[in-house]
């Protein structure tokens, strides 16, 4: 018998941090969702120059409008953190050349409905048998989840690092952290404050591990994010069973 070829759909997804690590970002679970439905996805940092016929872009109106100019067929789900007025010429032209646009709350969709109304509310999803803890035996007081890579100040800011810092150096609680939120202390802190803080946490997972640990691990969820939405971490949290202090 002949061979038969069978055409496996393929797509280009553009995402603010490299697709393919972090831990359980929204384009890590995006990616994982297509490969399960068969297609075949190449991942890409958002970058202008890359051309292509088409293409999903996972991460924030600025990521939109980068790649608008570069992608014939352009499809979005986007997030938006702060005012869209600072580049609305922009952000109109890359709402109206997307095919499509998706969003996570109707908060989002509120923001962006002055551009086009077909837009779809997808809302973050999580595996609750992925959180499921093996046991309940807790080693810390305290879990910090912050991703990793981010390299500015605002960042660190805007995920509240300096609120952790405060928590850490006034406090006995025993924690444990992700490596974003050593990362980041160099932003907000000086050296002797940062060794002090490195010198109390009871552990630091690497920024590609699964946090499961930390939920499963730590008493209380600690997110103290300033400016982000309700986000990933405190639902997995809570579907591990560990409250959270949002």
């Amino acid at each position: 018998m002949p061979n038969i070829l069978i055409a496996v759909p393929s797509i280009t997804v553009f995402a603010n941090l490299n697709s393919e690590l972090g831990f359980n970002t929204v384009a890590w679970n995006i990616i994982k969702g297509l490969r399960q439905y068969g297609f075949e996805v190449e991942g890409k940092p958002i970058n202008g120059d890359i051309k292509r016929e088409k293409g999903l872009v996972i991460g924030d109106l600025g990521a939109l409008i980068m790649m608008s100019g570069s992608v014939n067929e352009l499809y979005g789900y986007i997030v938006v953190e702060g005012p869209v007025n600072r580049h609305i010429d922009l952000v109109e032209k890359a709402m109206e050349k997307a095919v499509a646009i998706a969003v996570p709350s109707k908060f989002v969709a509120s923001e962006l409905i002055r551009f086009r109304r077909d837009i779809a509310i997808i809302p973050h999803g999580i595996d609750l048998k992925r959180y499921e803890c093996d046991n309940t035996e807790k080693w810390f007081d305290l879990g910090i989840v912050v991703s990793y890579p981010h390299y500015e100040r605002t960042i660190a800011l805007r995920k509240g690092i300096d609120y952790y810092l405060d928590v850490l150096i006034n406090t006995n609680y025993s924690a444990v952290a992700t490596y974003g939120f050593i990362h980041l202390l160099k932003y907000i802190a000086d050296d002797a404050k940062i060794q002090l803080v490195i010198d109390r946490l009871n552990a630091i997972l690497p920024h590609t591990s699964d946090p499961k640990l930390i939920y499963c691990k730590s008493k209380i969820l600690l997110w103290l994010s300033r400016s982000e939405g309700f986000g990933l971490p405190p639902l997995e949290a809570m579907a591990s069973g560990t409250p959270v202090i949002y």
